[in-house]
């Protein structure tokens, strides 16, 4: 049983139409059995789920949202690798980790990648940002459950059920679904899926059904995957990637006949019956092991398509918040015909070859030829250069007259895309966080998040570098036309402090862009630190129906923390936030700054206090010149008293007012608290009055009602408490009686 946040996305493979992926607040059971497992949720809120899909374009960002009204912590950030000739199908899914992978940036909710995304990946498939999170919507609150389980009648049969309702007044949704998995031996296994939506909002009611089947088998000799898949126009979860009104089927196999060869069949259909298009597709093809190094092919390719109109439906990403920075990534806009309801078709036949040059550098090479058509053919041509064990530096060209370009789209000209960069295999650069943790001054994640490091390259101890750069030109399509250079360096070769800085810049049709992140952490001493850090966004028109846009962001900072007495701890800030809006159907301005100052001390055992002093001064201007200015300041506290060795009571009051009309908001509120175990607190506490300001209140609770803190301290020590070189209370001899 599980009382707080969670996901209700639950089934794995056996549940895509019926899933129900959810970040939310409220109580979960699961139970699990060696035949039977099942989940039951609940929740009572007043929150809408919004799904956002945007084209990577080759910088680290700022990504924006449709909406701004997120709820921090509810998102779920992930990058897709989708089929260059079949966009709706998914490649490759790689989730993204907040603090590790991305930062949200302050101006707007926007994302801010650690690194560059690119635009396509080393096999110039399409890639996307997609992210999927919970706004508040207003309104009453209303119930949201749900219930799911499985149970395996016999070692192959296993057999599941799912059922969600939404109560929401404004939009009453359930979601039902049944699905089954027969292992077909030890390397085979097939499953079907049924489910059912039923929808009553906003213009758009009615149920609508769904089914899938697919059968898999993975063997030495023979790979092979079958799926087909169907839902109505009014089918709706945007969990699942089947919109409503999809149909797909494909089978994807490859059959190692020989040492030396290999045969390989690919055909798809993907069917939008909002747009009324049609793609199909289909690629035979064999391979032959040439010599030890040298592997070349042949192959045979069939493209035909139906286009159609595309609308609103057309898009997977969901624009609830009128944003107009916001770009949905089109996975079903007009396939390959040039004009609406027009019917393309052509066959092409393509000769391939890669080999190992040396033992670090691999080339490849792809000629392909409308057999019907001698104006229509693709070339490409691709390397990959080992550096070290575990980064590689990969560049891939293409040049392609009529048969498709970089994101599978064929139109009736030249386009040409070339994409190189470095990667690295290894698992998130864990490493950096160790390097980063500036003894008795700055946490390791501290450091990383402050500063903004990730994925770089070292090229000497204590220097490393980042670099990527992409080009993509379509000669008939100017919209698809970009380009992105990154670089950056980051300098840890002395102990006592670090820095970093990356700029990036993109070119399109319709703007210049410009990110730029400066920062450095200082340890001045055993008790003092320092850090700065500097985020610049510059958006620059190229053409008149564009608009210069431009947000910054600086922080200063230093932290005291008295290391041998551990009676006084204090932090220090000053951030400056501005942001300028020349589009004249918005015409913002604003600027903002803020100072806060925070201590604690700790006169004695039993008694620990905190007090916060904080303000913050603010002007904008709106369409037609209107100005607004307002100062607001912040001080409170809290006071806790250790009762024993595990209970303790607090009392906190803060209070903020503004010069402006003399307005004053006060937070009073008392609490208990219960050490669990060694250094783990839970505490209830309840506040009588109340108020809200996110940028004054930081990490204390000053809204009205009761609230819940958990504190964990931890440290590399956590799961060392058996071994006597880390806890001084063992015997010595204890790690040698310890089997």
């Amino acid at each position: 049983m599980l009382f707080g946040d969670f996901n209700t996305g639950t089934g794995g493979p056996a549940r895509e139409l019926s899933r129900m992926n959810r970040s939310v607040s409220g109580l979960q059971l699961h139970h699990e059995g060696e035949t039977f497992e099942a989940n039951a949720w609940v929740v009572r809120d007043n929150v809408a789920q919004v799904v956002d899909e945007q084209p990577a374009r080759g910088v680290s960002g700022p990504y924006r949202l449709s909406s701004s009204e997120g709820i921090s912590g509810s998102e779920k950030v992930e990058i897709l690798t989708r089929d260059r000739n079949q966009p709706s199908i998914i490649l490759r899914t790689d989730p993204m980790t907040r603090f590790v992978d991305y930062e949200f940036e302050p101006f707007a909710g926007n994302i801010v990648f650690r690194a560059p995304i690119p635009s396509v990946d080393a096999n110039l498939n399409p890639m996307s940002v997609r992210v999927t999170y919970e706004v508040e919507q207003g309104g009453p609150k209303y119930w949201l459950g749900g219930v799911d389980g499985s149970w395996r009648i016999t070692p192959a049969l296993e057999i599941g059920g799912s059922y969600v309702e939404s109560q929401d007044p404004a939009n009453p949704y359930t979601l039902s679904g049944l699905n089954a998995t027969l292992r077909l031996g030890a390397q085979s296994w097939a499953l079907v899926e049924v489910a059912r939506s039923d929808r009553q909002a906003l213009g758009d009611s009615g149920k609508g059904d769904g089914a899938r089947v697919e059968l898999r088998h993975q063997g030495e000799t023979l790979d092979a995957r079958l799926w087909a898949g169907e839902t109505d126009r009014e089918f709706h979860n945007i969990s699942s990637s089947y919109n409503g009104g999809r149909a797909e089927a494909g089978a994807v196999a490859t059959w190692k006949m020989t040492e030396d060869w290999s045969l390989r069949v690919d055909a798809m259909r993907s069917e939008d019956k909002n747009i009324e298009a049609v793609r199909e597709t289909a690629y035979v093809g064999a391979q032959y092991q040439l010599t030890p190094k040298w592997v070349v092919g042949v192959g045979l390719r069939h493209v035909s398509d139906d286009g159609g109109v595309p609308n609103a439906s057309s898009a997977s990403g969901v624009n609830i918040g009128g944003n107009a920075g916001f770009t949905p990534f089109q996975v079903n806009a007009p396939l390959f015909a040039a004009t609406p309801g027009q019917t393309r078709s052509y066959d092409a036949l393509s000769i391939n070859a890669q080999g190992q040059l040396t033992d670090r550098l691999t080339v490849l090479g792809e000629y392909e030829q409308d057999v019907s058509n001698s104006g229509g053919h693709r070339i490409t041509l691709g390397a990959d250069y080992r550096l070290n064990e575990q980064f590689r530096a990969y560049g891939r060209a293409e040049v392609s007259d009529g048969l498709g370009g970089v994101n599978g789209l064929a139109v009736d000209g030249r386009e040409t895309a070339l994409v190189a960069g470095l990667s690295s295999e290894t698992i998130r650069d864990g490493e950096i966080f160790n390097e980063y943790r500036l003894r008795d001054a700055i946490s390791g994640e501290d450091a990383v998040n402050a500063i903004g490091l990730r994925q770089t390259f070292r090229v000497a101890e204590g220097v490393r570098y980042s670099a990527s750069i992409e080009h993509q030109k379509a000669l008939a399509g100017e919209a698809t036309s970009a380009t992105a250079i990154t670089g950056g360096v980051e300098l840890s070769y002395d102990p006592n402090w670090r820095a970093t800085g990356r700029l990036e810049w993109r070119r399109d049709n319709r703007h210049d862009a410009w990110l730029s992140t400066l920062g450095t952490t200082v340890k001045i001493d055993r008790d003092w630190s320092f850090l700065a850090r500097n985020t610049l966004s510059l958006q620059q028109a190229r053409r008149a129906d564009a608009y210069d846009q431009w947000q910054d962001r600086f922080q200063i900072g230093a932290a005291y923390r008295q290391t041998d007495l551990n009676r006084v701890n204090a932090l220090g800030l000053y951030e400056l936030r501005a942001e300028k809006d020349e589009n004249p159907g918005v015409d913002y301005r604003r600027t903002s700054h803020a100072v806060s100052l925070h201590a604690d001390y700790h006169p004695s055992r039993p008694w620990w206090l905190t007090g916060r002093l904080a303000g913050k001064r603010v002007n904008e201007q709106f369409p037609g010149g209107v100005k607004s200015n307002y100062t607001a300041y912040l001080a409170g506290g809290r006071i806790t008293w250790d009762l024993s060795e595990r209970w303790d009571v607090g009392m906190q009051y803060h209070m903020m007012w503004s010069p402006q009309g003399n307005a004053r908001q006060d937070s009073v509120g008392v609490e208990a608290g219960y050490l669990i175990k060694s250094n783990l607190w839970v505490s209830v506490g309840y506040n009588v009055r109340g108020f809200r300001d996110d940028e004054l209140t930081g990490a204390s609770y000053t809204r009205k009602g009761v609230y819940l803190r958990l504190r964990f301290k931890f440290d590399e020590t956590l799961f060392r408490g058996s071994d006597p070189q880390t806890n001084r209370a063992l015997s010595p001899m204890a790690s040698v009686a310890r089997p």
